[in-house]
């Protein structure tokens, strides 16, 4: 018996820290697996900042009748953008005190 293959996919890539999206990548039929593959950038092309990204991956029935199937989980992100950090150290003035 032949499986009909999903006629599309999205997954969205979320900012967990923000809950803002990030990325949100498209794609069509899938047969047996959606292989998506992001690059740590936004739409735009700018690197996201290090750290956990929340996905949630939506497949459209076969039949194209019914609800979407979804899933999600985290990731953590290393070599993105460098994150600006407050540093707790103590001012320095012009006379060096």
């Amino acid at each position: 018996m032949a499986v009909e293959a999903a006629p599309s996919w999205t997954l969205v890539l979320r900012n967990r820290a923000t809950g803002a999206t990030v990325r949100t990548l498209s794609g069509g039929a899938a047969q047996d697996a959606v292989h998506a593959s992001w690059n740590g950038r936004t739409s735009t092309g700018a690197y996201v900042p290090n750290g956990t990204y929340s996905w949630t991956l939506t497949v459209a029935p076969a039949d194209r009748h019914g609800a979407s199937a979804t899933s999600s989980g985290s990731l953590k992100l290393t070599g993105g953008a460098a994150v600006r950090r407050d540093q707790a150290t103590s001012p320095v003035t012009a006379g060096g005190t």
